[in-house]
């Protein structure tokens, strides 16, 4: 029984997708938790006005070529109630996620369970009709060969 179980744990498409669910929630929470963090950010331009054998921009109006840098510091500035508040949220919904993971995995260890004892007295109920009607075929064969009949049509009283 065992084997149906961790078969259809692994199969299941409803578990597979509460473990997807939560790794995404501590994805998100590492993404967030980045966001708080100093960011720096960079730009560069470099233009050039080209001039063949006179031809071309005047370097007196284009001043030939441009060069600009432009490096930038970003920091959230935010209070400590709301950093904590967000890293509760992403908690509470891991937590909801794994809670919901093993009701699922008991719902479906309670199902296949359930169809496991089912199947299983089934198999046992045909046994014993194969064995009844063995005994049967065997009563009635050596009924045929006796004179005294086991099997007989007048009422019983």
């Amino acid at each position: 029984m065992r084997y149906f179980i961790e078969k259809a744990q692994i199969n299941s498409p409803l578990i597979s997708d509460y473990s997807y669910q939560i790794t995404t929630a501590a994805l998100d929470s590492l993404i967030d938790r980045a966001g708080y963090r100093p960011q720096l950010s960079g730009n560069f331009n470099k233009s050039y006005a080209p001039v063949i054998n006179g031809y071309g921009y005047d370097t007196a109006l284009s001043n030939g070529q441009t060069l600009n840098a432009l490096i930038g510091y970003n920091q959230k500035i935010i209070g400590g109630n709301r950093k904590a508040t967000q890293s509760e949220s992403f908690r509470l919904i891991k937590q909801s996620l794994s809670l919901n993971k093993k009701v699922a995995v008991k719902d479906l260890d309670k199902a296949v369970t359930a169809q496991y004892i089912t199947a299983w007295a089934l198999y046992r109920k045909s046994i014993t009709t194969k064995r009844r009607l063995s005994f049967y075929w065997k009563l009635k064969k050596s009924s045929k060969n006796s004179p005294k009949t086991a099997f007989t049509n007048k009422p019983i009283i």
